[in-house]
C-alpha cells in the first residue's frame, strides 16, 4: 500500500481521516452510511490527510478484526487495495513535530494517542475530522474541531 506524502497546495485536502474509518470499510460492522459517505467522497477526489502512524494504525485494527472473525484475510487484503487508489496524504510532521501536543490532547481528553495525533492534525491543519469513534467525536467537540460532513 502506498500513501501520498506531498500535499498539493492547489488542491487541499478537505478532511483528516481517522484510523475508524480506514478501519471501518474492512469490517462489515463497522461500515455505516458515515462510512460509505466519507468513502465515496474519497473516491471521487477528494483528498484526506492522516497522521504518519494511520497506515499501521488500520492494519492492526483489521488485523484484530481478523482475529476476532469480524472481517477476512481477503477483505483485509481488498480495502488495502482500495485505501492505496484514495487521495489520502501523510502529513510529514505529524506526529513527530507534535508529539507534546499530542500527548497534552491525549490527556486532556481521555483518548488514545493515536486519536490524539488526528485530533491535533486537524487543529493544526484548520480541517474538520472524518471519525466513527464517539470517544474521538466527543474529543473533536470539545476542542472546536468540526466532524467532516461528506
Amino acid at each position: 500500500m502506498r500513501f501520498l506524502t506531498a500535499i498539493p497546495t492547489g488542491s487541499p485536502p478537505a478532511f483528516v481521516l481517522d484510523v475508524s474509518l480506514g478501519a471501518a470499510w474492512g469490517i462489515p460492522t463497522r461500515y455505516t452510511v458515515y462510512a460509505h459517505s466519507v468513502q465515496s467522497r474519497l473516491a471521487f477526489g477528494s483528498g484526506a490527510v492522516v497522521a504518519t502512524n494511520w497506515p499501521l494504525d488500520v492494519f492492526d485494527e483489521l488485523l484484530s478484526a481478523v482475529g476476532r472473525g469480524e472481517t477476512t484475510h481477503p477483505r483485509l487484503d481488498t480495502t488495502l487495495v482500495n485505501l492505496s487508489r484514495y487521495p489520502i496524504y501523510l502529513a510529514p510532521d505529524a506526529p513527530y513535530r507534535a508529539s507534546p501536543e499530542v500527548l497534552h490532547l491525549a490527556r486532556t481528553y481521555g483518548i488514545p494517542a493515536r486519536d490524539a495525533a488526528s485530533l491535533d492534525l486537524a487543529l493544526r491543519l484548520n480541517l474538520p475530522l472524518a471519525t466513527i469513534d464517539p470517544a474521538l467525536s466527543r474529543a473533536a467537540g470539545a476542542a472546536g474541531v468540526p466532524i467532516f460532513t461528506p
